[in-house]
């Protein structure tokens, strides 16, 4: 509890925060049984104008904020990890398994430069989703250019380009 408020004024804000109605909010917080539906609205109305009570849902609301865009960029940032790890510029590690003969082999552990194109579109695709190069659903959404992630993604790396370079396991491009 914050702001001095009262356990029912927590109870209340924690609720609305969560649901986003009034009403709702204020029946979760208070004995409301013998009351008519506008008296439930009024007093939740007044409640909500309180000056501690508002500060509180603020609170709430910042602290959301703030954890969600520290979600977006983590994510943002694991997939910008993954492309560089899929178009070679970053290492990753391997298990490499060496056959010594009779049966036997030893492994170990080693970083090396790979190529999967399809995980460097994927990842572009994805990250276009969270900074919204896309609308509802699957349709692309165009900057004012004309440009979106989607379009890039597939114009960049044409399929037969991509399968060679995956197949040679090579790749030349410096983005």
């Amino acid at each position: 509890m914050s702001n001095n408020l009262t356990i029912k004024q927590e109870k209340f804000v924690l609720k609305y925060f969560k649901c986003g109605n009034a009403s709702e909010a204020y029946r979760h917080a208070y004995k409301t049984q013998n009351m008519k539906n506008s008296t439930v609205w009024e007093k939740s109305s007044l409640l909500l104008k309180d000056g501690k009570v508002r500060t509180r849902l603020k609170d709430l609301q910042t602290q959301a904020a703030i954890e969600a865009e520290w979600n977006v960029q983590k994510l943002i940032t694991a997939h910008a990890n993954i492309y560089s790890i899929a178009i070679g510029k970053k290492a990753a590690p391997r298990i490499i398994i060496e056959h010594t003969g009779g049966g036997s082999a030893k492994t170990f552990e080693m970083n090396m430069h790979n190529t999967d194109l399809k995980s460097a579109i994927q990842s572009l695709i994805e990250i276009g989703k969270l900074i919204g190069a896309y609308d509802k659903g699957t349709r692309q959404q165009d900057d004012d250019n004309g440009f979106s992630m989607a379009t890039f993604a597939k114009e960049f790396y044409d399929e037969k380009q991509a399968e060679k370079l995956q197949n040679n396991k090579v790749i030349n491009l410096d983005i």
